[in-house]
């Protein structure tokens, strides 16, 4: 006989984000024909009792041709922690409210941007970034190695000849971009994956417009179901 599995989706006030990873989540188990094997629970950390999804967010589900169902918020509480096989939350906030409130919990509390990801995967982008960044470091002292006698002098004549102040600026801007240059396309693409290591948490859309709900339910279409793909292979 198959045990059917719970899956908690956390959010703050259970009207937006996570009532969206709900309706997605259940959508897409629908799809793949699992969806007597998973229940789908969502409540929120500050969550008021029998409130309504947001218009936005009901709106954004129908848009998308989702299936809604009647919803209503509730409070997240020691006893759902407890109950749920797997907890996925929007943002780093969230996960240290859940295992401040049920320490055992923590093994089985994600972000669920990181869950939805492959774990090697993450860990081999962070290591690639990590590497990309002191190859950027050793490329500058490596330029200011070779070329720090001509800085220096420049420096100097600088501060000595302030009649040729106009001229060594100049010089010095030149050196300046070759500099800049060293490992120009290698400091974009560290930028582009620090951005990305730096934003686990799915945007929060409750009292913005409704560009808002599309942008955090296209951020939950993505991460949901990579997060039930990864915990159907469980």
């Amino acid at each position: 006989m198959t045990t059917t599995k719970t899956i908690l989706f956390v959010c703050t006030g259970n009207t937006c984000r996570s009532y969206m990873a709900k309706v997605i989540s259940k959508n897409y188990l629908m799809q793949l024909e699992e969806s007597t094997k998973i229940d789908i629970v969502s409540a929120g950390t500050g969550a008021i009792a029998d409130e309504p999804p947001t218009p936005e967010a009901e709106m954004v589900m129908v848009e998308q041709g989702m299936d809604i169902e009647e919803h209503r918020s509730q409070p997240l509480t020691p006893e759902l922690i407890t109950k749920a096989d797997l907890i996925l939350v929007m943002t780093k906030r969230h996960k240290n409210y859940i295992t401040q409130l049920v320490p055992d919990a923590e093994k089985k509390v994600h972000l669920i941007k990181e869950y939805g990801s492959d774990t090697a995967e993450w860990e081999s982008f962070k290591l690639e970034a990590e590497k990309l960044y002191v190859d950027i470091e050793e490329q500058k002292r490596d330029f200011f190695k070779n070329h720090r006698s001509v800085i220096e002098r420049l420096e100097k004549r600088k501060q000595e000849l302030k009649s040729e102040m106009e001229q060594i600026d100049q010089e010095l801007a030149v050196w300046e971009d070759k500099l800049v240059k060293v490992a120009e396309r290698e400091e974009e693409l560290l930028g582009q994956m620090e951005k990305r290591l730096s934003e686990p948490d799915i945007i929060d859309p409750f009292g913005q417009p409704l560009e808002y709900y599309r942008a955090c339910a296209a951020q939950l279409r993505e991460h949901v179901s990579k997060a039930i793909e990864r915990y159907l292979k469980l």
